[in-house]
């Protein structure tokens, strides 16, 4: 009874010992993208990053829709002139207007 008692004793031992230590071997670092520490792990890399971002949207007459085509509540965005140029330069400010819809007035000027 006394060598069943040392031979269970041996098993969980080494099943413990086998088994807890493969936490390295599951952690796999993907080649085909950025992780999250390198893509926020600067400001320049995070500006670099949203760039990209805007550069996807879609543009087709939606130039100023309170920039929401600009966030993360985006469908579909476009564009009218200028806008896309002010935003990725980073040129707009509280200061600065973007004309669009509302201005259409202008045109036959």
């Amino acid at each position: 009874m006394r060598i069943h008692n040392i031979i269970k004793t041996v098993c969980l031992a080494g099943s413990l010992a086998l088994l807890s230590a493969c936490e390295d071997w599951l952690e796999i670092e993907p080649k085909d993208r950025f992780g999250d520490t390198t893509v926020w792990g600067s400001e320049e890399n995070a500006d670099m990053f949203l760039n990209d971002i805007y550069n996807q949207l879609p543009h087709l007459n939606n130039e100023t829709q309170n920039l929401d085509q600009y966030s993360d509540n985006s469908y579909v965005g476009a564009e009218w002139m200028n806008a896309r140029t002010t935003i990725y330069t980073g040129a707009l400010s509280p200061t600065s207007w973007i004309p669009g819809p509302w201005d259409m007035w202008k045109w036959g000027r």
